[in-house]
């Protein structure tokens, strides 16, 4: 049976000193700063078994189920539509490195399958300090999925060959959250947020989701006929969304001085808009949630358009290329991979230029809401080929500000 933890989420308010940077940049000294008092409030969660909760519960304060769920690396696409090594070409095709923006002073955290620190792409950026395992599995990247997508949003360039979007990033958070023979659960999906919201992320990248089919089997195996499994399975589901939003909605939520941070998530491979007869599957948690930028999958098309990579999940808020997309690979190598992964780094790298845009523009800290809105509006829908609906390329194609 599926284990079972209650939320309980407490919140505080308490009045604190922050400063405001003149109008032009970062300050260059304590004088170029305002004080300012504001009222923060903070959104904490604890998560109790069901002996506090229901001690809690007779006090009349309310709690959220939170079922214990697997989650699932998603799984890539194999090369087949621009097949071979591939390029770095979505750096062109959204339109990054104009306005000199490349990230500086943006904190991002890829909550993957960990990173190889040694490689030359990311060389001064990774330590102890800022890799961080959820898993148990040490802090090594045995899949090659997190060097992958970090490559593409902070990589830097090597011998003229330019893999990363954002490579003026220099501060960086690595949390492994998936590894090739452990079991993904909400519990570290959940940890590994908090993790990067505390340590200062202002955007995080995810490209995992949650595994209903699997639940489901695990419930069947555990001795559950199979419509009784379902039922609980979608249950679970149903009540782990709550709790996300209400978790997402506390990541995101801001403040003039509260923690806050702009979520990116891979929609999912999982349709067949090429098969006859065609058809695509919605996406998943953490990607469904609300406030998170969902992130579908573009591939090169005819001219200066892109077609829709068939197997992208529907209920995106943008698309991206991801489509034989070369990045940096384990043990100093590169190679090509494809998938919605892929798209989801694209748009986390886009959402630190437009952070650092939208931050020198109001000389503050960006609210995450309204740099979603800033993406939201800039997106392209026509770059995209053929007749799709917003539920299949959300606003269209992600753009770098300009």
């Amino acid at each position: 049976m599926t284990e079972v933890r209650y939320a309980d989420f407490e919140t505080t308010t308490a009045l604190q000193t922050s400063r405001r940077m003149r109008r032009g940049g970062p300050p260059l000294d304590a004088s170029a700063t305002t004080k300012e008092n504001a009222s923060v409030t903070t959104t904490t969660v604890r998560l109790i078994d069901s002996e506090e909760a229901n001690t809690i519960r007779r006090a009349g304060r309310q709690l959220l189920r939170v079922p214990k769920m697997p989650v699932r690396l998603i799984p890539q696409v194999a090369q087949g539509l621009n097949a071979g090594e591939g390029q770095a070409w979505g750096i062109a095709a959204v339109g990054a490195g104009q306005l000199g923006l490349a990230g500086e002073g943006v904190c991002v955290a890829v909550l993957d399958t960990g990173i190889d620190p040694k490689h030359p792409a990311f060389d001064g950026l990774i330590s102890e300090r800022n890799y961080k395992d959820f898993t148990g599995t040490g802090l090594v990247d045995s899949v090659g999925h997190g060097t992958h997508c970090a490559g593409i949003i902070f990589g830097r360039t090597v011998n003229d060959e330019r893999i990363g979007l954002a490579t003026g990033v220099t501060s960086v958070l690595i949390g492994k959250i998936a590894d090739r023979n452990f079991t993904t659960t909400t519990d570290q999906l959940q940890q590994a947020l908090n993790w990067a919201v505390n340590s200062g992320a202002d955007v995080i990248s995810l490209s995992v989701g949650l595994d209903f089919l699997g639940h489901a089997s695990a419930l069947r195996d555990a001795g559950l006929p199979q419509d009784a499994a379902l039922v609980a399975a979608l249950n679970d589901y149903r009540d782990y969304t709550r709790f996300f939003d209400r978790l997402i909605g506390q990541v995101v939520s801001a403040g003039a001085a509260s923690r806050s941070a702009l979520v990116v998530a891979a929609a999912g491979n999982d349709s067949h808009g090429d098969s006859q007869p065609p058809y695509r599957i919605g996406a998943t948690l953490p990607a469904v949630a609300e406030k998170v930028l969902s992130v579908g999958a573009v591939s090169k098309g005819v001219g200066d358009l892109f077609d829709l990579a068939p197997f992208s999940n529907t209920g995106v808020d943008l698309c991206a290329p991801g489509v034989a997309i070369r990045s940096a690979l384990p043990g100093g190598r590169y190679g090509a991979m494809t998938g919605t992964s892929q798209a989801a780094p694209h748009v986390a790298a886009l959402a630190t230029l437009w952070w650092q845009k939208v931050r020198n523009d109001r000389a503050t800290r960006p609210d995450p809401d309204y740099v979603r809105s800033m993406m939201l509006g800039a997106a392209m829908p026509k770059r995209i080929s053929g007749e799709h609906g917003f539920e299949e390329i959300g606003g269209g194609l992600a753009q770098a500000p300009v």
